[in-house]
């Protein structure tokens, strides 16, 4: 199966034609990279990000694509589900870095400033290789 992430402006724009992609199994809306793409590092209410966010749903339910996205909660799930999305990732998108990294360590440089960017939860200190 393949899918699409939505989390730029450019895919916004041009989600109709991400949708009539042959065969797509689903697109996953990303609401962080959203806020920062739009201007607005983590604020995932600002009317500018859940306009994006609306739109690609939108379109994706009215085009039969399942829409996938993450639920920050059991009732934010269970409203997204209602809304049409398929495919909810529940939990914090920093946990993979703390189950794959040893014992006390820290993420990269990288995966911090990812987290950072967002500024929608708290992000742990990086370290320098």
């Amino acid at each position: 199966m393949v899918g699409a992430t939505i989390e730029t402006r450019e895919a916004v724009e041009n989600i109709d034609d991400i949708l009539a992609v042959p065969e797509l199994g689903f697109v996953f809306l990303g609401p962080l990279d959203l806020s920062v793409a739009y201007g607005h590092p983590g604020e995932l209410d600002h009317p500018e990000v859940q306009e994006a966010v609306e739109t690609a749903r939108a379109a994706a339910v009215d085009a039969g694509v399942p829409v996938g996205g993450l639920g920050f909660g059991t009732e934010d799930a269970s409203e997204k589900a209602e809304d049409g999305y398929q495919i909810l990732n529940l939990g914090s998108t920093t946990a993979p870095w703390r189950r794959s990294s040893p014992a006390g360590s820290k993420p990269s440089t990288a995966a911090s400033n990812v987290c950072q960017r967002s500024g929608a939860f708290p992000c742990p200190s990086p370290t320098r290789s």
